[in-house]
């Protein structure tokens, strides 16, 4: 009788101060992570013990209680509905936040956050954003050291070449990501390099309507200006991948760099995408006999050819007859300190 006195009690002091969770699914999965009878009533201390908490996908509305999971550091809410994100205020703990695929537009809630730092990552892809969240909001947390976005456009995979070379480099996108259009400005070093042509490689799905690519170059300027659109606003691509790809000759011995800018890629209802990454790329461009990628042509890469003689060694067959020779030999010897 005493025990189911003090359990009683016990259930009244806790329902006392039980948090308010009134979205049915955000409660069904603290109670999981809990791991307490459904319906029991959890408390502040309860909540207090969340570090980690996966709600991907779970058809929920409504945050209310998640402000108690004051150590919360990992929060999940991807693909879900949820508009308010008032109760993130006082998760100064969060080191990972992802809510892609909801309905937010307002993050100031985020930027109030102020444990929200160097180092840490939110992912707000997918969202209906405000202009002041866009141009305010998101710059405030990147100032900040905050990690907003996950896709990153960077150049790949050529970082050397001789004079003469002609390579492939390609602009890629590290995410997968549903795009109606795209636009991006490429700027490279001439004369070390020219721009010999420009693709846009990716096929479109979920389409039928076509689809428009602008390209122009202006070699002397060093730049390139890419822009893709879809002609259906019900169409969009899957990228991931390359979403350029440049043709490029090596002119000269000498360092090009590879620059971005005016980058705007749009999600499947035409809205910009906030906070691409963007990488610029070197190329060293060595001396077309410069064997050993030192950025001269010496005793080194005599030495190169020497040490394959009479074999066939891709590197050594300056002239690519097939074997390593005298002829290869000269044709170093003739470029020596180029």
């Amino acid at each position: 009788m005493r025990k189911m006195l003090t359990l009683v009690l016990l259930m009244l002091v806790r329902a006392a101060f039980a948090v308010e969770i009134p979205d049915p699914n955000l409660r069904t999965i603290i109670e999981s992570n809990l791991g307490v009878i459904t319906d029991t009533p959890i408390t502040a201390d309860d909540m207090a013990t969340l570090t980690h908490l996966n709600a991907e996908n779970a058809a929920i509305t409504d945050l209310t209680g998640l402000e108690t999971a004051t150590n919360l550091q990992h929060l999940n809410l991807i693909g879900n509905a949820v508009t308010d994100i008032s109760p993130l205020t006082g998760l100064t703990n969060l080191k990972v936040l992802r809510l892609e695929g909801n309905a937010i537009s307002d993050l100031s809630p985020l930027v109030a956050n102020v444990g929200l730092g160097n180092g840490d990552k939110v992912v707000v892809d997918d969202n209906p954003l405000s202009e002041t969240s866009i141009n305010s909001h998101l710059p405030v947390l990147v100032d900040r050291g905050v990690w907003v976005g996950r896709a990153h456009l960077f150049f790949a995979p050529i970082s050397a070449a001789r004079v003469g070379e002609i390579f492939r480099l390609n602009v890629v996108l590290d995410e997968s990501l549903l795009l109606s259009g795209w636009s991006l400005n490429i700027a490279f070093t001439h004369p070390v390099t020219e721009l010999i042509d420009v693709a846009t490689p990716y096929s479109y799905i979920s389409c039928d309507g076509g689809s428009s690519a602008s390209i122009s170059t202006d070699h002397l300027a060093g730049l390139a200006e890419v822009e893709f659109e879809l002609d259906d606003n019900s169409c969009y691509n899957e990228a991931g991948g390359a979403l350029a790809e440049l043709l490029v000759e090596a002119k000269s011995p000498g360092k090009v760099v590879f620059n971005l800018s005016d980058v705007v890629l749009r999600d499947q209802h035409g809205q910009p995408i906030p906070n691409i990454g963007i990488h610029p790329h070197e190329i060293v461009v060595s001396p077309s006999r410069d064997l050993n990628g030192d950025g001269r042509v010496n005793i080194l890469d005599l030495t190169l050819v020497s040490r394959y003689f009479g074999q066939y060694h891709p590197q050594a067959d300056v002239n690519g007859d097939g074997t390593v020779n005298i002829l290869d030999l000269t044709a170093v010897a003739q470029c020596l300190e180029e």
